[in-house]
């Protein structure tokens, strides 16, 4: 299968192909039983979507004894047409992947992040859709809400005794929840916080929104949802909101997992594919113990 003549006529025409063989083996080359073999296959379609950010699927799916075909099933599952649209994850090695695939797996195998799973990971697709950019911002928020109230009131990864009550959640506003899920996951937001102080218009009056990434983002959201006359209203800080939020996506995501590596950083004006001490885009994660490294850093990405 020549794959990058497939890639290559993907970018030019879209639409849907398939692009990899896949083979799924026991360590010892053990048989699979064929519930077992499903649970694992639908691990793997969750979590490649999760890599690319889209529904992607498995459309042949055969099984092999003694190189005699048993088993075939054909899926036609809800896929979303092939885009070129950049997302966290560095070209690194596969062994990063392994590590990965398995952190997703065991959280969405805890029975509230189970049942909740197709929401969280539906909203999760709707932030790097295809929308505008207005619907991606509203779902980006509706994404963090979601989160703040699961992981802060509902989780049993954090103890019971710093878990929220219901009527604290609700009492709180939506600033003090989204803010509170980054101070529990200890994710810094100075990337975002001088992302928005490079990139705001100095014409314009922000208030506390103009250093405070989370008060852009809601306040951008809330001018979306409720409209009224303000210079915050426009393209460029549509852009600026809508990059901070899915770098927020992103690092929530990543947190959750337990994710210390490298990411493309989608705020960064590097454009270079490579370590960010080389003046790359691959950043190590902001709570990882190699983020205070050297960087070579030409800027953050101008969003108009």
């Amino acid at each position: 299968m020549n794959y990058k003549e497939i890639e290559r006529e993907l970018k030019l025409h879209g639409g849907y192909a398939i692009t990899h063989i896949v083979i799924i083996r026991k360590m010892g080359d053990e048989y699979f039983d064929v519930n077992e073999f499903e649970s694992i296959l639908s691990s793997l379609i969750d979590f490649l979507n999760f890599i690319h950010g889209r529904r992607i699927g498995i459309s042949v799916i055969e099984g092999f004894l003694e190189e005699i075909a048993v088993y075939r099933r054909f899926d036609n599952k809800n896929i979303m047409s092939w885009n070129n649209t950049k997302n966290w994850y560095p070209n690194s090695s596969y062994q990063d992947y392994l590590y990965l695939f398995g952190s997703f797996t065991k959280l969405f195998e805890k029975e509230l992040w189970s049942e909740r799973k197709n929401y969280i990971m539906g909203t999760y697709f709707d932030c790097f859709s295809e929308q505008t950019i207005e619907v991606k911002i509203i779902m980006i928020q509706t994404f963090l809400e979601l989160i703040s109230y699961i992981y802060l009131v509902q989780t049993d990864i954090l103890p019971k005794s710093k878990l929220k009550s219901n009527r604290k959640f609700k009492d709180a506003d939506t600033f003090q929840n989204i803010q509170e899920l980054f101070g529990k996951l200890e994710i810094p937001l100075i990337d975002a916080n001088n992302y928005l102080i490079k990139n705001r218009s100095e014409e314009n009056s922000y208030g506390n929104e103009a250093i405070d990434s989370i008060k852009f983002l809601i306040k951008m959201r809330n001018q979306i949802i409720h409209p009224r006359k303000s210079s915050l209203f426009n393209n460029r800080n549509l852009r600026i909101a809508y990059y901070i939020g899915v770098w927020m996506v992103d690092m929530v995501m990543l947190r959750l997992l337990g994710y210390n590596e490298r990411y493309w950083n989608r705020l960064s004006d590097n454009k270079w594919i490579g370590d960010v001490e080389n003046g790359g885009s691959y950043y190590w994660v902001p709570w990882s113990e190699n983020e205070n490294i050297p960087k070579n850093i030409k800027g953050f990405v101008n969003p108009n």
